[in-house]
């Protein structure tokens, strides 16, 4: 069975436009503006990654209201191989000119949690939305902190 181009995008725009219908429906967390303020005042630099389109995600950060603060977006539309390959997380972490070891990933599915610890980042599995807290991620940054942070081809960059 082979589909078309243009039966694939129809069929994507009818699911965008289910998901907008469904969206007041979605829990958010009600710290993550909270969280991404935090991050950015720290100098930290933020990702978005996900299987979705970009179109999705941008969505959802326009709603969680945080679109100013996140640095990149990155969907399954964006030419990389997706989760549970790494190619999407690797491809941030030289986008940011960073070392794996220097990044941590909030992550919420099995395909993503695969995904990241084949990137070599540090992982944090966020079972639920509940699960990520500004308390939480403070005490990574304080734990991180505590480290010299290296870029890839090994310049200490603090």
């Amino acid at each position: 069975l082979t589909v078309s181009e243009e039966k694939k995008q129809q069929f994507l725009k009818l699911k965008f436009i289910e998901l907008l219908d469904c969206f007041d429906q979605i829990t958010l967390n009600p710290e993550v503006k909270d969280i991404f303020t935090f991050l950015k005042e720290q100098g930290y630099k933020i990702a978005m990654v996900s299987n979705a389109r970009k179109v999705y995600i941008e969505k959802i950060i326009e709603e969680l209201g945080v679109s100013g603060l996140v640095d990149i977006f990155v969907g399954n539309d964006f030419g990389l191989k997706t989760k549970p390959h790494p190619d999407m997380y690797n491809f941030v972490i030289d986008y940011f000119n960073a070392s794996p070891r220097n990044c941590v990933i909030f992550e919420d599915s099995c395909i993503g949690l695969e995904a990241a610890q084949r990137s070599l980042a540090n992982v944090i599995q966020i079972n639920t939305n509940c699960d990520l807290s500004l308390e939480l991620v403070k005490a990574i940054h304080e734990k991180q902190h505590s480290f010299s942070y290296y870029s890839e081809d090994g310049r200490n960059v603090e």
